[in-house]
């Protein structure tokens, strides 16, 4: 399967960059330059993340990291569609970005620069949830942080402990 295309870091942006396209058309984020400017960051790095464990799985590179990689991604799927769907009390955006930071921080295998690359959304997120979206009421903005922290420890020690 590795010949049907080639597996490089620009095939995983070319598949982030799809990923945002789809989000951001569905997301309708051209309607206001707030939600632009949140939605933009925050896709491309989510599906950066999503592109390398889906590329990790064609290279066959698949292990215990790679498994809690993958439950991660189905946790952060489901907040989406509870905060979607069944109106949870939390920011799908930032519950992401905060969590795929942080078990990004962790990646014995990427580059400091990439490390900080999927950091750059987080401030973003963070500032235009609490002054543009909460209003005065924070505890979606909590709830999120709360949720990445509980969703992105164990993949955090999975990584630390091989």
């Amino acid at each position: 399967m590795p010949g049907i295309f080639p597996i490089t870091p620009l095939t995983q942006w070319a598949l982030a960059f799809v990923g945002m396209v789809a989000f951001v058309l569905y997301a309708r984020s051209w309607k206001d330059a707030a939600h632009l400017w949140y939605d933009l960051p925050a896709s491309i790095m989510v599906f950066a993340f999503i592109a390398q464990v889906l590329l990790e799985a064609i290279k066959g590179q698949t292990n215990g990291y790679w498994l809690a990689r993958m439950i991660l991604i189905v946790a952060l799927t489901a907040a989406i569609v509870g905060r979607e769907f069944w109106r949870w009390p939390l920011s799908g955006h930032l519950t992401c970005v905060f969590a795929v930071a942080l078990v990004q921080t962790v990646d014995p295998r990427i580059s400091a620069l990439e490390r900080c690359l999927y950091w750059a959304p987080v401030p973003l997120v963070l500032l235009l949830r609490w002054w543009q979206f909460d209003g005065n009421d924070h505890w979606q903005t909590y709830h999120a942080i709360i949720a990445a922290v509980v969703f992105s420890l164990p993949v955090m020690l999975v990584a630390r402990c091989g």
